[in-house]
């Protein structure tokens, strides 16, 4: 068995900054310990070629290369709010949920064109830049990455499952948590597709903008604290709780993402913080800047939001806008209010959650809206 904080004098240290910590090591290690049979004795590998290879370690490099380890860790510190401890059985179940959070992020990165990811290439860049290092044709070159990010993508994806199956749950329980897990996968897919409409949109409402965050992103939150309360034999109160806490904290986590996206230090969050202006994202700080905007502000905003060639300057324009309409002011006041409401749903388990996964989650959702990456 492991038990991971072994006793509450643990949470006189346990603050924002390493609330994640207690849990990403040892999901770093049963991500390593997964992937190594899979990848290395040719499990899924079904040929020997040379691109098949280079693809399997491909997938372990990005896998493995970072990563809050957040949805796994709220699967773990769910099924502990109830059982009190975790074990080598739900370790691995976790991974499923990070696999399904790096495939959309596989995707997703496809989708927006980002180039970077965790401090490295994208995986769509990274096989863009082995099609140069063949000397195909240029043409290829961009249909090349495409292909293999939608490939690699679907291939990350399959790793959910197998984590599930790889488990000694009992099959009730485990069909109840596939069968969730498989529905979060669609919502993830609608989220994208409603985010890609609304990209094309002139003005979008704050409800829909929230409508498309739930699915793309907490719904996944949704899921992970879901499945662990499934798997730890939770009653409906605690479920209930569980899934209400998780879906505002997914909510506050996105908005946070989003102010990230145009006004975090990369260095920091290893992602580019220019992407979201470029493919105009309709971000709650576009939604309330153009709604507050002066008409000369708002035809500049039209004008360079999804621009890929927008100047620096230009970005730094956008971002100025979002301070003086008050737009930034309004998504930290958004994410605050929704941190607090995913609080107030842990009060409402009954029988109560464990004193110390009570805390954790407390904790993190202090750290969700003021991280800095």
């Amino acid at each position: 068995m492991v038990q991971l904080v072994k006793s509450s004098s643990y949470l006189m240290e346990f603050d924002t900054d390493n609330c994640l910590n207690i849990y990403i090591e040892v999901i770093n290690k049963e991500i390593e310990n997964f992937l190594l049979p899979t990848f290395d004795k040719g499990v899924l590998v079904s040929t020997n070629f040379s691109t098949n290879t280079f693809t399997y370690k491909n997938i372990k490099e990005f896998i493995l290369r970072g990563g809050k380890r957040l949805r796994p860790a709220l699967l773990l510190n769910s099924y502990k709010a109830i059982k009190g401890k975790i074990d080598e059985q739900i370790i691995r179940v976790s991974l499923s949920v990070e696999f399904l959070h790096t495939a959309s992020l596989v995707h997703d990165d496809l989708l927006d064109q980002d180039k970077m990811r965790r401090g490295g290439p994208t995986i769509h860049v990274l096989y863009e830049d082995h099609a140069k290092s063949l000397h195909l044709p240029k043409p290829y070159v961009s249909l090349f990455g495409t292909s293999m990010g939608i490939l690699v993508g679907d291939l990350i994806w399959s790793l959910g499952w197998r984590a599930f199956f790889t488990s000694k749950f009992n099959n009730e329980l485990l069909i109840k948590a596939l069968d969730l897990f498989n529905q979060t996968h669609t919502k993830i897919a609608d989220g994208q597709i409603k985010e890609l409409d609304l990209a094309i949109k002139e003005n979008i409402t704050e409800a829909e903008y929230f409508e498309t965050i739930y699915l793309k992103t907490s719904s996944l939150f949704e899921t992970s604290c879901v499945i662990g309360g499934i798997l730890a034999e939770g009653v409906p109160s605690q479920i209930d709780a569980l899934k209400s806490y998780a879906s505002a904290l997914g909510m506050a986590f996105q908005i946070k993402d989003d102010i990230l996206g145009t006004f975090g230090d990369e260095e920091e969050t290893k992602k580019p913080n220019d992407s979201d202006i470029k493919t105009n994202k309709k971000t709650l700080l576009v939604i309330k800047a153009l709604e507050h905007a002066s008409e000369n502000k708002k035809t500049f905003l039209k004008k360079v939001l999804g621009n890929p060639q927008a100047t620096i300057k230009e970005i730094n324009l956008i971002r100025d806008i979002f301070k003086e309409t008050g737009a930034l002011n309004y998504a930290e006041m958004k994410a605050f209010e929704f941190g607090k409401i995913a609080k107030s749903h842990l009060k409402k388990a009954k029988p109560k959650f464990r004193k110390e996964a009570l805390d954790w989650f407390n904790t993190l959702v202090d750290f969700v809206i003021n991280r800095t990456y």
